[in-house]
Order: C-alpha cells, then structure tokens, then sequence
C-alpha cells in the first residue's frame, strides 16, 4: 500500500504524514526527493545548494532520477509506505518549466516509475491527499525557515502550482496521460482526496484514518498477508 501527501510547502503535508505513521506505524515513511542516499545529494542539489545553478531541464531528470531510485530500493509492490510528495509534484511543480509537452512529460515520469525488472507495470500510489491551502497561510507558515530554490521562486510561481495539483486532484483529463497508457491505468485506479489545509490536524486525521483503513480492507482482501495493518 502507498499513500502520498501533496501540496505546497507550508500546507501541512509533512506534518500530516507523520502523525497518520504514528496510526499505522508498520508503514514505512519517505520524502521526495530523498528517502535514499543517492536521493539526499539530489536532494541537496535541487534545494539547498544555492551555489549550484540548475537549469530547468537538468531539474526535471535530477527528479526523475531521484523517483526511479525510490522505485528501485523503497516503493516496491506489496511494500507499504508513507510518503512526504509523489510524481504529482512533478506535475505541478515541473510541467509549466519543463520545455516539453504534457505527454512528453508523462511518458519520462512513467519510465521513471517502472517496476525494476518488470516494465509492463509501474507504480502510483493507492491514495494520495492534497492538502489544500492558500499561498499567503503557506508562506506564513515557513516564513521563519530558511527558503529552498524552489521556494523562492515566488507567490506567482507557486499559485500556478497549487492550481495544477487541485486540477490533477480532480483528475482534469487535459493533464492526465493517455487513458491506457500504463500509468494511465494506474492513475485511474488511484484514490484523489482534496483536503482543506486550514482544518486543525486532529480533524484532518479523523478524516483520513477511516480513508486509508477502508483502503487497507480491500488490499487485504486481494492479499490475505498483509492482515495486521490496520490492527
């Protein structure tokens, strides 16, 4: 099972994958880009290295990169996992610099996301929330921590990203891939929950738990092994 939780930083996202690991503490918890050691110096790279200038394109495959190792040594099936940002954020953060089309874009995010060994299939994750909340709360919120690159690039940038992901979370047929392409299944059968950032975490929680324990049920069903999970 894989859940991810998207939105701007400042939403509460981090928060919220972190306190749904202490309900479902069998689940292992990741973040993007990071989560192995190749994915921290990418990490490094794209955020905090200000003396390193990344150019729009290098920035897109750094990302992918740092997904395909993910997929490689974590996020593998019947793994279960909690994880801070998805390939929707590539969606909404890359898409509008990426100097290609849509489809182009998805067609890299895809071969990123490919099962090792098995390229008839590739992974999403079963939920993913979007925390949903306004550019001015969000940066009030981190307005005490020290800015990343992508953070400064500003109030304009990062409302064109929140509006990207309310699209994909509402699944807008102009920025999905192609109905029967491989990731294309998979998206479909992936769970979409807009949740409304300004609500206290304790009633965010109330709302995701029954989420993510109906969502547990029916995997159990197609795998009796993974019974535990939600005890």
């Amino acid at each position: 099972m894989y859940i991810a939780f998207e939105g701007i930083d400042g939403c509460g996202k981090t928060t919220l994958a972190r306190e749904v690991n202490k309900i479902f503490p069998k689940f292992e918890i990741i973040k993007e880009p990071g989560g192995t050691d190749l994915g921290e110096k990418i990490r490094s790279l794209l955020l905090t290295n200000k003396k390193i200038s990344v150019c729009s394109k290098a920035e897109l495959f750094l990302f992918l990169a740092d997904r395909a190792q993910l997929i490689s040594e974590k996020i593998r099936p019947y793994n279960n996992i909690i994880s801070d940002r998805s390939f929707i954020s590539t969606i909404a953060y890359q898409s509008m610099n990426a100097m290609c089309s849509i489809n182009t874009l998805w067609i890299m995010i895809e071969y990123a996301l490919e099962i090792p060994n098995n390229n008839l299939f590739c992974i999403v994750p079963n939920i993913i929330f979007f925390i949903d909340l306004d550019i001015e709360t969000c940066m009030f919120r981190i307005k005490n921590k020290s800015k990343d690159k992508i953070e400064l690039r500003g109030k304009e940038y990062l409302e064109t990203v929140r509006y990207t992901f309310s699209r994909l979370s509402k699944k807008d047929e102009m920025l999905l891939p192609h109905p029967q392409s491989k990731i294309g299944r998979e998206i479909a059968a992936s769970d979409f929950h807009i949740l409304d950032g300004r609500l206290p975490v304790n009633k965010l929680l109330k709302i995701i738990k029954p989420i993510i324990e109906a969502k547990l049920k029916l995997e159990i069903k197609k795998s009796p092994e993974k019974l535990g999970f939600i005890e």
